[in-house]
């Protein structure tokens, strides 16, 4: 049974990624790296040199170099793709690397503690070995950015069940990052709809206080023009998602862009109570010549920023 879910994980991946993610002159699913021009190309795309390296654990910091089994490198290669989907697209080779490298610390782990190093001999015994040695190697201040790594592929193992027993690796750290916005994000919705924070679990050297988003937010009433209801709301939408002024000012009109959320299975729209679920995205013009991005917005905010931006 172990093997039969883990041939039809591998395989679905496979096929997905011929048919949905490989472009000509992009690496074939048999090469061992995938990013041959340093910054990628098509669903790879980065503006950094990056490295998606699966034969060997060389630079992967704390670890000896070994050569990475086939077996274990088509897994590899699996589930970066399988992230990839579940993200609907939306993920950065960035995070991709990542995960790869964590992939590479369990492999190391399989072979130190056993004589099997296919995936399917992956146990939580592994994945605690595995976190040690990052644990020692690695910044104290890094850690629950990777701690979420290991659990995000842990969940993609055990949903298709093909370990002798489920995984569970479990580290009581927040899956939160000092800078990450999405925390900020929460509270400013939770703001605008005058709930009561604490202002002691707030950061406030990142962040403007309660008191002082409340007094600028009364400053709609008192609008007396469009410019200055145009001005406020653009303060509106820094605060929400973090753009400088001048992204802001070259917003369009049109920038507001909604992206169907796809079932991982069926490639299809997934709907709730026959309404189809999407993701809510704002297209700007990155400054410091970032280029023309999307910024996708978190999914609790999302009707915030549509009512800010369709009021403007």
């Amino acid at each position: 049974m172990q093997m039969t879910n883990y041939s039809k994980f591998i395989d679905e991946q496979k096929v997905y990624f011929k048919n949905n993610l490989y472009k000509p002159n992009d690496a074939l699913w048999e090469d061992g790296f995938w990013l041959k021009t340093g910054v990628g190309s098509s669903w790879l795309l980065s503006r950094n040199k990056l490295s998606l390296r699966f034969f060997s654990t060389s630079k992967v910091k704390g670890l000896s170099n070994i050569n990475i089994s086939e077996e274990y490198q088509e897994f590899c290669k699996a589930m970066l793709v399988y992230s990839y989907r579940q993200a609907n697209g939306n993920v950065s080779p960035q995070k991709l690397v990542a995960e790869l490298l964590v992939l590479k610390r369990w492999f190391y782990s399989l072979q130190e503690l056993t004589s099997d190093t296919h995936p399917k001999k992956l146990s939580t015994e592994i994945l605690n070995h595995a976190y040690l040695l990052l644990k020692n190697n690695s910044n104290a201040a890094n850690l629950p950015d990777h701690v979420g790594t290991f659990k995000r592929l842990q969940h993609i193992v055990n949903k298709y069940g093909f370990t002798s027993k489920k995984l569970e690796f479990e580290v009581d750290l927040k899956y939160f990052g000092k800078q990450n916005r999405t925390p900020k994000a929460k509270i400013t919705k939770e703001l605008f709809e005058y709930k009561n924070i604490d202002e002691n679990e707030i950061n406030t050297e990142k962040l403007i206080s309660i008191q002082t988003f409340i007094n600028i937010a009364s400053l709609k009433n008192f609008c007396q023009s469009e410019g200055e209801r145009i001005l406020l709301n653009s303060l509106f939408l820094s605060i929400v998602t973090g753009f400088r002024s001048t992204e802001i000012i070259m917003l369009k009109k049109d920038c507001l862009i909604e992206k169907p959320i796809l079932d991982l299975q069926t490639n299809k729209p997934i709907s709730v109570n026959d309404k189809v679920q999407y993701m809510l995205g704002i297209q700007y013009y990155g400054a410091k010549g970032a280029g023309e991005r999307i910024h996708w917005v978190e999914p609790s905010s999302t009707t915030l920023v549509k009512s800010i931006i369709q009021d403007t």
